[in-house]
């Protein structure tokens, strides 16, 4: 049973539209429009690794405007990047540097054949590549 947000009768409310993706209410009783806000659901156990459709997903909004948000793109309210930035703590979302990489074509990793690692020689090069790198 849905409750006015306003006065709290659950007496009196119809469905009034949907706005910005969420249904709207009518209160007869005290004359006010009001939806009601869903908690962003978190999913358990998952199989895979969060994406930014998961996030986008759980808050009903566009993937592109998480994106964007993450990135730090200014054309997002603060809010609601506030908001984006708190669901993808909430649901452990973490970038795909291989998808990333592929992406831009570059992965920063420095690739080393050595013929025998317990000698001392090899040993100390690898240590110099990893101070210089």
């Amino acid at each position: 049973m849905i409750h006015c947000t306003t006065c709290n009768s659950p007496a009196n409310i119809i469905k009034a539209g949907f706005v910005r993706g969420k249904q709207r209410f009518y209160c007869k009783q005290c004359q006010q429009h009001f939806t009601i806000e869903k908690p962003v659901e978190l999913v358990v156990n998952r199989p895979r690794q969060t994406t930014i459709v998961d996030v986008a997903k759980s808050l009903g909004i566009a993937p592109s405007t998480v994106s964007r948000a993450l990135n730090g793109k200014s054309d997002i309210s603060e809010a609601t990047r506030q908001a984006i930035v708190k669901a993808s703590f909430d649901l452990d979302y973490r970038p795909n540097f291989l998808a990333q990489s592929l992406h831009k074509g570059e992965t920063h990793t420095i690739g080393v054949i050595i013929p025998n690692i317990e000698r001392p020689f090899f040993a100390g090069v690898l240590a110099a590549i990893q101070e210089v790198a």
